[in-house]
């Protein structure tokens, strides 16, 4: 079934559009080796999905018969063109990093602000060179522990609230050449800034060591810091409790919308206009993570989403036992809105609730249905 799927897809894709595919264990070998077929071993790219916690009542079946809990699945990424000119959210740091010792008093937001906005400038003028040697002219740097007195229950929280003004201090040879250049010339404080010949500006710790070939000198903020790419290990999404994310109960399969939505917004090239097409729609997870990413960045996307008519009173009765409870939620709560009992009016009716979260700033404002007759491609 995947691969005239992929072929299709693989026609329809934009020059620098993306296809991902979430799949278990049990498929995902063959699969990579299917997309590698299709569309080149560059374009494809496996990150690995935290799913599930080692806990609950798999963890009882688990340790009574020894085996080996399943906590994770995969997304493929492909990308026609190389797997390049994607950003996902960097995640934020759970513990504060000791490295980050020196606070900067007399540093003011304003100040930190203007910094941030000549640090790259390609030209500086006079005045903002001026201005600049007036700030941190005025710096005084202090050790941390001078400088919090507060609860330990609290110290982390301040330190993250403060990281605009907490450095470190790290060696570089091309800054240390700049600093030593500049002393030459005039008279610097405990704070002062170079610049390169590229026209990046680097703040310096004034009172670094003459006497050691390679100083720790140049000063690297905390903020700048504070978060990392997730690589290709996701485990920082909330995978627990989605039976009811997005105003429907469903269990089966469903994806988380964090993560839906991270995987559609990963594209730097995305643009008014553009669809994304959901294969297997499922419980339209996709459809709203598109609304989501629209109204986040301020754009206007489009979606399909396909879905084969799975009757839920058929998957109840081949259902595990575990499986019955939470299928049998999701045929209630559509025989109480005179519904088919099938897995696209799960669908649609998300699409009705999200259209009414979102339609203000996503400019969501309805869908169609169109019910496919039977194919003509042989396979």
């Amino acid at each position: 079934m995947m691969y005239p799927r992929l072929l299709v897809a693989k026609n329809l894709l934009h020059p620098e559009g993306m296809i991902y595919i979430s799949i278990d264990d049990n498929e995902v070998f063959n699969l990579v080796k299917i997309c590698e077929d299709i569309f080149g071993y560059e374009a494809v790219k496996v990150i690995v999905v935290k799913m599930s916690e080692a806990s609950g009542l798999k963890m009882a079946s688990v340790k009574k018969r020894g085996t080996i809990p399943k906590l994770k699945e995969y997304i493929i990424a492909i990308k026609p063109s190389g797997i390049n000119n994607i950003e996902f959210t960097p995640i934020k740091k759970p513990v504060w990093d000791p490295a980050y010792n020196i606070y900067l008093d007399n540093f003011s937001r304003e100040h930190r602000a203007f910094y941030d906005a000549i640090k790259d400038a390609q030209y500086l003028s006079d005045e903002q060179l001026k201005k600049l040697d007036e700030i941190l002219s005025g710096i005084t740097l202090r050790p941390l522990s001078e400088v919090y007195k507060g609860p330990a229950s609290k110290k982390n929280a301040w330190l993250f609230d403060n990281s605009w003004r907490i450095c470190q201090c790290v060696k570089s040879s091309s800054v240390y050449k700049l600093s030593e250049e500049k002393k030459k010339h005039r008279k610097t404080g405990d704070v002062f800034a170079v610049k390169s010949a590229q026209g990046r500006v680097y703040l310096v710790r004034g009172t670094y060591s003459e006497t050691r070939r390679n100083p720790r000198l140049q000063l690297i903020f905390a903020s700048d810091n504070l978060f990392v790419h997730p690589g290709d290990f996701w485990s920082h999404i909330k995978t627990t409790g989605l039976n009811h994310e997005g105003g429907v109960p469903y269990k089966n399969g469903k994806k988380p919308l964090k993560l839906v939505a991270e995987l559609i917004g990963s594209l730097k090239s995305l643009n008014d206009g553009d669809i994304v097409l959901d294969f297997f729609a499922g419980s339209a997870t996709t459809g709203e993570a598109t609304m989501l990413v629209s109204k986040n960045n301020n754009i206007k996307l489009n979606y399909i989403l396909i879905q084969l008519p799975e009757k839920l009173e058929d998957a109840y009765q081949s259902a595990r036992a575990d499986m019955k409870k939470p299928i049998k939620e999701s045929m209630d709560y559509l025989n109480e809105r005179g519904k088919p009992l099938n897995l696209t009016e799960l669908g649609k009716q998300r699409m009705r609730i999200s259209i009414e979260k979102y339609k203000t700033e996503s400019q969501a404002e309805g869908f169609k249905v169109f019910k496919l007759d039977a194919t003509h491609m042989k396979t």
